[in-house]
C-alpha cells in the first residue's frame, strides 16, 4: 500500500510488474495505491504487467502506470488474470468461470515506443476502472531480424587458394 516509485531506466529483464499473485490460493492478497512513474525500459519482456493466478481471491486497486518510454519490449502492457502455466502447476487451475483477483481503477498514461509482440494484451475475468490515455506504441521487429548478419564470404576453391598462396595474397 502506497507505493511510489519514480524514474527508472531498466535493460531487459521482465520490467514493471505488479504480481505474481494468489499463486497458491493464499488467503487475500491486497495491492493498493501504487504509482510507477517516468520510467524508461529497453528490451524487457513487458512495460506495464498486472499478474494474477486464475481462480484467487484479492484485490489490485488505485494503480497509476505513468509517463513510460518503451524499447524493443515483447508486450507493452499485459494483464492477466488467467495465469496458470503448467511448469509451476502440473496439475493445473480450476476449469471455467472461477473467482478471481479483483483489479480495479488502473491508469496507464503516457505511453510512447516500440513493442515487438503485442502494444497491449488484456486477459481479465474480474475488471473495472481499466484506463489507457495517450498510448501510443509502434510495433517493430524483434533486434535479432533488424540487425543484418554480416555478408558471408565465399570460401575460394582449392585452385584458387593454391594460386592465392603463390602470389602472397
Amino acid at each position: 500500500k502506497n507505493i511510489h516509485v519514480e524514474s527508472l531506466v531498466l535493460l531487459r529483464g521482465k520490467g514493471i510488474s505488479i504480481g505474481s499473485l494468489g499463486e497458491r490460493t493464499a488467503e487475500q492478497q491486497v495491492v493498493t495505491d501504487v504509482v510507477f512513474r517516468n520510467v524508461t525500459l529497453f528490451g524487457s519482456m513487458h512495460g506495464a504487467r498486472i499478474k494474477t493466478w486464475k481462480g484467487s481471491k484479492g484485490l489490485v486497486q488505485n494503480i497509476s502506470f505513468d509517463s513510460f518510454s518503451v524499447h524493443d519490449v515483447t508486450f507493452g502492457i499485459l494483464i492477466d488474470q488467467d495465469y496458470c502455466p503448467r511448469s509451476q502447476r502440473p496439475e493445473g487451475c480450476p476449469a471455467g468461470p472461477s473467482q478471481a483477483i479483483h483489479i480495479k481503477d488502473v491508469h496507464f498514461r503516457d505511453f510512447t515506443g516500440t513493442y515487438v509482440q503485442e502494444d497491449r494484451r488484456v486477459v481479465c475475468v474480474a475488471c473495472s476502472g481499466l484506463h489507457f490515455d495517450n498510448v501510443s506504441l509502434v510495433r517493430t521487429l524483434p533486434p535479432s531480424v533488424r540487425s543484418s548478419p554480416p555478408p558471408v564470404r565465399s570460401l575460394p576453391s582449392r585452385a584458387e587458394a593454391l594460386r592465392r598462396t603463390r602470389r602472397g595474397v
